[in-house]
């Protein structure tokens, strides 16, 4: 209860102290206003999807990359991001996973959580690192066909909020509130750079509750959050726990958000006890008549 207090501050904390625009009030930005919950976007909830995408952060501690593993294999998506691999994790996964992803590209992952990978049953292209801005991690961006059609992927892994030294709850309240004003940075300068002439899926760690306007502002410029256009009952669904002090911290922090250009047809996650995070994983089908995207840029 007091974690979801805090988050419920912090949302209105943010939302009060990001700088506001001069613009016409449907191009505010997602910090000005506060951040919608309500599944949004054309869905074929319950059709049979034509292609599969997954986003998994393992820890870098690797604390059981057996059950990593066969997570991954569970989920058989055609195309996995994950966050927050290393070497030990890559050899590891790439020597078990061989015969299931015969393609697979690995990143970072020297410095703590600041890894990535995508692996995948048909060929990676287009491979672009975007640098981290705003001190954390980079941003990570590769071509795969899907059901035969290209679609550029973003895995990305946004600001975390920090607990070490919080002592109070207004301590909390700060620390939560400044990781989200990064977040509102980060996530607005890897949109900056997202092509809006293909079709598109982000996916990964935002390190934000759906509550959160940072969460929210893909689903804002015409994106599509998944796993809430196919499951009502998204806001009682959890992708992270941790235990701290006494407290636990429950939230949905994982996406997966895909242009209007394809859709959502079926979305879950998957539990188990390998990392603090749980595999997402949606299922996709292109439409009959392909449409725009539409979606805003700034």
């Amino acid at each position: 209860m007091l974690a979801t207090l805090v988050v419920s501050a912090v949302m209105i904390a943010a939302i009060r102290m990001a700088p506001r625009e001069t613009s016409r009030a449907e191009d505010r930005s997602a910090a000005t206003r506060p951040a919608r919950t309500d599944p949004r976007g054309p869905t074929t909830r319950n059709a049979e999807p034509t292609f599969s995408v997954a986003s998994y952060n393992i820890n870098y501690g690797n604390a059981d990359l057996k059950t990593v593993v066969k997570t991954i294999k569970q989920a058989n998506a055609d195309l996995v991001c994950l966050q927050e691999t290393n070497r030990t994790s890559q050899l590891y996964l790439q020597r078990r996973l061989r015969a299931a992803y015969r393609y697979s590209v690995f990143y970072g992952g020297g410095r703590g959580a600041d890894g990535f990978a995508f692996m995948s049953k048909t060929p990676i292209t287009k491979r672009k690192r975007l640098p981290a801005k705003f001190k954390y991690f980079d941003t990570w961006f590769c071509t795969v066909k899907l059901d035969g059609r290209d679609v550029r992927i973003v895995n990305v892994h946004l600001r975390p909020f920090n607990p070490r030294g919080v002592q109070t709850l207004a301590q909390a309240l700060r620390r939560m509130g400044q990781a989200e004003l990064w977040r509102m940075k980060e996530i607005a300068y890897i949109h900056s750079v997202i092509p809006d002439d293909t079709p598109v899926i982000v996916a990964g760690d935002f390190n934000a509750p759906p509550v959160m306007a940072s969460a929210a502002y893909l689903t804002d410029r015409g994106f599509i959050d998944s796993f809430a256009a196919v499951n009502p009952d998204h806001a009682k669904h959890v992708t992270w726990r941790w235990r701290y002090k006494g407290m636990d911290w429950r939230y949905r922090l994982d996406y997966i958000f895909s242009s209007r250009d394809m859709l959502p047809c079926t979305s879950r996650i998957i539990v188990s006890n390998a990392s603090d995070h749980y595999l997402v994983l949606t299922g996709f089908r292109w439409p009959e008549t392909p449409k725009p995207a539409n979606r805003q840029k700034q």
